[in-house]
């Protein structure tokens, strides 16, 4: 059986498939948003850390 005799021929089956691949979408967009977040925590983070150990070798 090849790939075209697979897909679904019923209206409504592609409905559910169209509902599906916009909510796929909608988390992927979302974990890419969180990913960058996370990115910018982490930058903010190393560079906190970073500030806070030159001042602790300024005063030690």
């Amino acid at each position: 059986m090849n790939a075209h005799e697979r897909l679904p021929n019923d209206i409504s089956a592609l409905g559910v498939i169209e509902q599906l691949r916009d909510a796929l979408k909608f988390a992927d967009n979302e974990l890419q948003k969180r990913c960058v977040i996370s990115t910018k925590v982490r930058e903010a983070l190393d560079l906190a850390e970073r500030i806070l150990a030159s001042a602790q070798h300024r005063y030690d």
